[in-house]
């Protein structure tokens, strides 16, 4: 961990994935709402309309990520890259939970 915190190109490049990657989840939310005829509104409310598809920890992790994506783009106070890291990895595996019910649910289509 120590040596993601003191290599600067290494941290900001993580963050910028990690970013890219909260984005993706956000317009794939987007997309998925509209599908179901449910209007699209912001991240955290069309996260709420994938209910039926999600479990609400997954929920919960995936709001939290967006939150943490907007901390790292907008460095509110600052970045404590200690935490940042510790959250990055506990929501990783409801993005691969997400992506499991992304392909479940192209496939229904």
């Amino acid at each position: 961990m120590g040596e993601l915190i003191g290599n600067r190109v290494l941290r900001k490049a993580l963050y910028k994935e990690f970013q890219e990657l909260t984005e993706a989840l956000g317009d794939l939310s987007a997309m998925m709402t509209k599908e179901e005829g449910i209007l699209v509104k912001d991240d955290y409310t069309n996260l709420e309309g994938l209910k039926p598809l999600l479990e609400p920890d997954v929920i919960a992790n995936l709001k939290r990520a967006n939150g943490l994506r907007n901390v790292l783009v907008h460095e509110y106070n600052g970045i404590d890259d200690l935490l940042a890291f510790e959250s990055m990895w506990e929501v990783l595996p409801s993005f691969r939970v997400f992506s499991s019910m992304v392909r479940e649910w192209l496939k229904n289509r």
